[in-house]
């Protein structure tokens, strides 16, 4: 009983910071030619996007447990602990070995990842983030450049090179529901000499 009351109180919390922090759009045909179709954007597809990718094929309601989270932690960490003490490895953090790789001077999230599949050493990526463009690093993430400096919208969330066309990148910007601080987008950008413009 108490766990469906704070998944009620959750649900009227999230829908009321997406009601107050986004517009929603609906536009409805006028006409009976098929050209024109109803277009429906809004919180409510948010919900039914993170309801589906929490629920398993088979069921019809997310079916993760109270503190999944924290268990899971503690089994990774006494995995890790196992691992240390018959390898002697030193974990970073208790858990996996991870190595910060930056940018560090621009906080946010790094919603694309491309691994420049022409350089034989795998040392040049680019990182799209959400709140501060496109960034490049030719040396495995010792150093980057921010190669987007003159786009009208920095929000990059999705980034793709052309399999058929190294030289082609395409850009996708703009946050989805469900965050309060969402950055709207300015649709897709197409490059065609690798981020250079």
């Amino acid at each position: 009983m108490k766990s469906s009351k704070v998944i009620l109180l959750t649900a009227i919390y999230c829908g009321s910071i997406s009601w107050f922090a986004l517009p929603t759009q609906t536009t409805v045909s006028t006409s009976a030619t098929p050209a024109q179709e109803e277009y429906f954007d809004g919180p409510d597809e948010f919900f039914k996007f993170h309801h589906d990718i929490r629920t398993p094929a088979d069921a019809n309601a997310p079916a993760y447990l109270s503190g999944y989270k924290l268990k899971e932690q503690i089994k990774a960490q006494q995995a890790a602990e196992r691992l240390n003490k018959k390898q002697a490895r030193t974990q970073s953090n208790g858990i996996l070995e991870w190595k910060e790789r930056g940018p560090a001077n621009v906080p946010g999230r790094t919603r694309g990842l491309v691994v420049d599949p022409d350089d034989p050493n795998k040392n040049t990526w680019y990182a799209a983030s959400v709140g501060g463009g496109v960034w490049k690093t030719t040396n495995a993430g010792s150093a980057w450049t921010l190669i987007t400096p003159d786009l009208s919208n920095l929000a990059t969330t999705v980034l793709e090179m052309a399999s058929s066309n190294h030289n082609v990148m395409y850009i996708g910007t703009g946050e989805g529901f469900g965050n309060i601080d969402g950055i709207s987008g300015s649709g897709m950008f197409k490059s065609i000499d690798r981020g250079v413009s």
